[in-house]
This record gives structure tokens, C-alpha cells and sequence, in this order.
């Protein structure tokens, strides 16, 4: 069967960003998740108000209860912004590197651009740690907004050519649902939901492409 023209990239760039986008991915979900075990390893933790920080009882961590975000404060910090700063700097070269299977396409090119801005807002989130910086909020909406507006336009070309299955653009509409919800409710559960799906989605687009690197 002849490939279209438009899935035809460069096949190293290409491979290149499949291997960065489940490098990156992985990096984030080990630290993370590292971070939320070092948030307990201490009895005590700083709670930051706004005029001064305070020590209180360290009672874990609660994703229920919690934003993602407070494991960047308290002896959860370093793994925690590290983790999202280099993530975020391996995060880069994934989307220019897979734009070569959209080649042609417009919208993939857009959504390539707001990958790129995603993946800056998460290194801002590393800099910029909540209360620390003023500017946490900001690099944290440039993440969650520039991230469902790339996920979307990428799946929309993915649902559209052979190379991907319809599965890996159908999940990358959840998580346009699940990081929509979470934009609208601000609730901390769907915070983790969106974390979770956004680097499952990503690692799952990384490993496909390295499963099919015969057909670049």
C-alpha cells in the first residue's frame, strides 16, 4: 500500500521526538510521583501564607485535597521543580520533531507551535514555584490552555491519516475533556487526571511511532 504523501517525514527528526517524548514524559512521572513520596519524609512542612511561611505538622500529601503545585514548596520542592524543568526542556524538540508526519498541514503545524509553548509553561511552573513567584499562576494557565489547544489539533490530524490508530487521537480528546473540566471546576483531582492523561498520552504517541519507525 502506497503511504500518503502528508504522513511522510524526516525519519530521524521524527525519531527523535518519538524517543524525547517518552524520555521527557518518563522524567516528569518519576519525579512527580517521587515528589509526592519525599512531601511525607519529613514531620514538618512550611505552609505559606500570605504575609509569612509557617510551621505546621507535616500530614502527607492528598491529591484529593492538594494542587500538584504544593509539591513544588517543602522538601518535595527540588525533585519536584527539577523534574518539571527538565521535563519540560526534553518536552521541546518532541513536537517539531513529529510535526514531519503531518507534513502539509496547517493545523498540525499550530498545534506544533502550542506543544512547544506547553512545554515552556512547564518549565516556568519549575522557575516560578507556587507562592515562591508571583508568576506561578500565569506558566501554570500558559500550560493547561497551550496543552489542550496542541492535544486537540494534533488528534484531529491523528484521527485523520493512516500512520495512527484512531485510538491514540480518540485519548487525545479525553484529555482535552479532562483538561477542559479541570480549567472550569479547578478541582485537585482533576488536576492529577490531567497529569496523568497528558504524559500517558504523549509517552503512548512516543512509543507508537518508535513501534512503526519502518513506515516513517
Amino acid at each position: 500500500m502506497t503511504k500518503s504523501k502528508e504522513t511522510l517525514g524526516h525519519p530521524r527528526m521524527v525519531l527523535i521526538g518519538a524517543i524525547f517524548a517518552v524520555v521527557s514524559m518518563s522524567v516528569d512521572l518519576i519525579c512527580v510521583l517521587g515528589a509526592v513520596f519525599t512531601y511525607s519524609s519529613i514531620p514538618f512542612r512550611m505552609l505559606w501564607t500570605t504575609y509569612f511561611p509557617m510551621l505546621i505538622p507535616n500530614t502527607g500529601y492528598s491529591m484529593m485535597d492538594q494542587a500538584i503545585s504544593e509539591l513544588g514548596v517543602g522538601p518535595s520542592a527540588f525533585l519536584f521543580n527539577t523534574g518539571l524543568i527538565i521535563g519540560g526542556i526534553l518536552t521541546l524538540p518532541v513536537f517539531p520533531g513529529l510535526l514531519g508526519l503531518f507534513r502539509g498541514s496547517n493545523i498540525a503545524r499550530i498545534g506544533t507551535v502550542f506543544g512547544v509553548v506547553a512545554a515552556a509553561g512547564s518549565i516556568g511552573v519549575g522557575l516560578c514555584p507556587m507562592v515562591v513567584s508571583p508568576y506561578h499562576g500565569l506558566f501554570a494557565m500558559i500550560f493547561f490552555i497551550s496543552a489542550v489547544i496542541a492535544i486537540i489539533l494534533l488528534s484531529v490530524k491523528m484521527y485523520q491519516i493512516e500512520f495512527f490508530t484512531k485510538a491514540l487521537a480518540i485519548y487525545g480528546f479525553f484529555f482535552a475533556a479532562v483538561d477542559s473540566i479541570f480549567l472550569l471546576l479547578g478541582t485537585w483531582i482533576m488536576e492529577w487526571a490531567v497529569f496523568f492523561v497528558v504524559t500517558t498520552w504523549i509517552i503512548a504517541v512516543g512509543v507508537w511511532v518508535l513501534i512503526k519507525r519502518k513506515e516513517i
